[in-house]
């Protein structure tokens, strides 16, 4: 068909032919929409390729259940998966997903059917049959047979469970070892101490593990057991032996019972037993130190025994034995930081200086009518400080029944102290408190009585005065005889001359 218009550019009438045009507007109407048919083919041919041919039972319903709903999404929005600029291809990304999860869906069972099968062939095969001693193998070939989308299935690892177990070496020993005992430190056991004489013992020290450490190392046991296949064929292969041997059998099951209340049933059981068994391990030491009974009971036989009872050689080594015992503790104490009182009403002001470690014979020989010091320190001036606190009974407010004893404090809740037994002490005094010279207890207890009175005057201002050692009276005179003017000054002051 001719269509006649007016150009107007020409001086007259033109005709155009409109029939080429049309013809290539219905070729390309034409190809458009054979695109669109060709593209609807397609997404209406893709669930051509899911099929439940091969798959396991169980899966079938699942596949069904997601192809009817990616079906419904496609009706529900098969323009906008057509032609994704709809909706920026958020229908078409979704369509496509849900595609790929059913052909997945589908691969995946048809493997689990293929490995199935497989592990049967594996069954009747002699050389794969440590792959069914693992006590394991049932419960992965059930969390294996759960339906794939089950949160508990577990997927059958056909490549892990025909790969032989590695067999348990020394490094692997090790390591389990390491494991199993961790940071647990053995319990000290002190047995009767033996007198090797000297006043020195040696006490037998029996390392051991404790029950409650025992049972963890059988919890840690279990641990291995359930996620290392290797050990868990050991155990598999020990356990054969537990089932051929009573003995061994028996001794498992009473640890077993022991720590969990249960016989041994099993491999599991076995291997915790035998772990608990291989680590319950004792060892022998022994640890030095004095033998302070035998020395007390030496010493009350110095100090209450008579002098002239004493060989000479036996009086020196006590004599010896007290310096050294002293002269222990103070330079054990003065290797410390010396300690101050946070009161001034203490009996050295605020700076006691060096604590000495308590000590049964020294808080003995120390007591002041029968009560020991609650502490001894050494001062800054090389004295003895036995410190004796105040005490007051406490009564019960209810009833006023008395309910017992308590440290004294003052307004300001600080310790008071009793001056009148908080006193210092020169050595030669520390030196008869645990019977220096072997004074006999009367005698002991006139010297420390005296060595709290006593001035510390010289010889040459003892004149005319009567003199008394061990029950014989002496002149001024006579005594200079026996020792020189430093030996009485010295004498005096340590109460040996009274």
């Amino acid at each position: 068909m001719a269509v006649s218009t007016i150009n107007p550019w020409s001086g007259g009438a033109v005709v155009l032919d409109q029939r080429p045009f049309l013809a290539f507007y219905e070729r390309q109407m034409a190809r458009e929409q054979a695109k669109q048919d060709s593209l609807e083919n397609y997404f209406k041919d893709l669930g051509k390729n899911i099929t439940s041919t091969g798959m396991r039972s169980q899966d079938v319903p699942g596949l069904l259940q997601k192809n009817k709903e990616w079906q419904a999404h496609y009706m529900q929005n098969k323009a906008a998966i057509l032609n994704p600029k709809l909706d920026n291809g958020a229908a078409y990304n979704k369509y496509m997903s849900g595609y790929q999860d059913q052909v997945a869906l589908t691969n995946e069972s048809k493997q689990a059917y293929k490995n199935k099968e497989e592990l049967g062939k594996l069954k009747f095969n002699k050389d794969f049959s440590y792959v069914f001693d693992d006590p394991d193998i049932i419960n992965k070939i059930a969390a294996d047979d759960l339906p794939i989308g089950d949160p508990k299935r577990q997927p059958f690892d056909m490549t892990a469970a025909v790969l032989p177990p590695k067999p348990i070496g020394t490094k692997e020993k090790e390591e389990f070892t390491k494991y199993v005992l961790g940071d647990v430190k053995p319990d000290k056991i002190p047995g009767a101490p033996i007198n090797i004489g000297n006043f020195q013992t040696q006490t037998p020290i029996t390392h051991q593990y404790s029950e409650q450490n025992k049972k963890l190392f059988g919890d840690r046991a279990a641990d291995v057991y359930d996620t290392d296949r290797n050990w868990r064929a050991n155990a598999v292969q020990a356990f054969k032996e537990v089932q051929h041997n009573p003995v061994l059998h028996d001794q498992l099951n009473a640890i077993h019972k022991r720590y969990y209340g249960t016989d041994v049933d099993n491999p599991r059981d076995a291997f915790v037993a035998k772990t608990i068994l291989d680590h319950d391990i004792k060892t022998m030491g022994y640890e030095k130190g004095e033998n302070v009974f035998g020395r007390e009971k030496a010493m009350e036989a110095i100090r209450f025994g008579h002098q002239k009872q004493l060989k000479k050689s036996d009086q020196d080594a006590a004599n010896s034995w007290v310096v050294n015992f002293w002269d222990q503790r103070i330079s054990a104490a003065k290797s410390g930081q010396p300690k101050s009182l946070s009161d001034a009403n203490s009996p050295l002001g605020r700076q006691l200086g060096y604590e000495i470690k308590p000590d049964a014979v020294l808080m003995k020989g120390l007591a002041r009518n029968n009560v020991e010091p609650d502490a001894v320190y050494v001062t800054p001036d090389n004295k003895i400080m036995p410190v004796f606190y105040k005490y007051k009974e406490d009564y019960d407010p209810k009833t006023g029944k008395k309910i017992g004893t308590s440290i004294q404090t003052d307004a300001n809740g600080n310790i008071e102290y009793d001056d009148q037994l908080s006193k210092p002490m020169d050595l030669d005094q520390a030196y008869l408190s645990l019977g220096y010279r072997g004074e006999t207890k009367k005698q002991l207890g006139g010297t420390m009585q005296e060595a709290y009175k006593m001035p510390t005057n010289g010889a040459n201002n003892q004149a005319g005065r009567k003199y008394n050692i061990n029950g014989t009276t002496y002149t001024h005179d006579q005594l200079r005889k026996l020792y020189s003017e430093e030996k009485i000054k010295e004498y005096l002051d340590a109460g040996i001359i009274k």
